[in-house]
């Protein structure tokens, strides 16, 4: 009895392989990347926008920017802040990529792998490397899911395109977006939010209080 119980733990193992494309599999991968690896980059992330935030310092003179985090004054595309916090987390999202991906024939299986993307694309842009972080959103993007994460994952590069004074691209992406009519709230608000930044970039301060009042509902 023994051996046969032994036998078919030995071949469950052999089974669990990331090219099978089985619901057992896809399942455990997604519970593995979920509950662990991405947990704690996220959390990675949420300490390190807590840091920023307390060093944030308004300048009352100016106007109020959308999204209080401070750039460097020349755009950074390689070696960013290197934020030990941001690392971690792009290092947690690496490893859920690498590790628990599930691309057979062109498909993603594990729709967790799509969140990863977007917390690498998070934590390249937070430390302030923006092409880099378009490199991980793209990922998100090429998939062409029409879902919460996908459409987070548009927001987040038009992001990156203001941060490398492409607002007329982050404009497109954001004006795309909203022309969905199934967006939830708060797709919405995030997107205008986000779209007003673009506009105060652009000095069409008018346009950029109009979308704010869509954001703010």
């Amino acid at each position: 009895m023994k051996k046969v119980t032994s036998l078919v733990i030995i071949i469950l193992f052999l089974g669990c392989s990331t090219q099978k494309n089985k619901t057992l599999n896809k399942r455990y991968h997604s519970t593995v990347s979920t509950f662990n690896v991405l947990f704690n980059g996220n959390e990675s992330i949420k300490e390190g926008k807590e840091s920023f935030l307390k060093s944030y310092k308004e300048d009352f003179w100016e106007i109020l920017p959308v999204e209080p985090i401070e750039s460097t004054k020349k755009i950074i595309t390689v070696d960013g802040l290197e934020n030990k916090n941001f690392l971690k987390a792009e290092e947690k999202a690496a490893k859920a990529i690498q590790k628990h991906s599930m691309l057979i024939n062109g498909v993603q299986y594990n729709p967790k792998t799509q969140e990863a993307y977007l917390m690498l694309g998070k934590a390249r842009y937070l430390d302030q490397r923006y092409v880099q972080a378009i490199d991980a959103f793209n990922q998100v993007y090429k998939l062409n899911i029409d879902n919460q994460v996908w459409k987070e994952s548009v927001i987040w590069k038009a992001r990156s395109n203001i941060r490398l004074e492409q607002e007329l691209v982050a404009v497109e992406l954001l004006q795309e977006l909203l022309k969905n009519k199934k967006n939830s709230i708060e797709i919405v608000a995030k997107a205008n939010s986000v779209l007003s930044m673009a506009y105060l970039k652009l000095n069409k301060t008018s346009e950029a209080l109009k979308t704010l009042e869509f954001a703010q509902r």
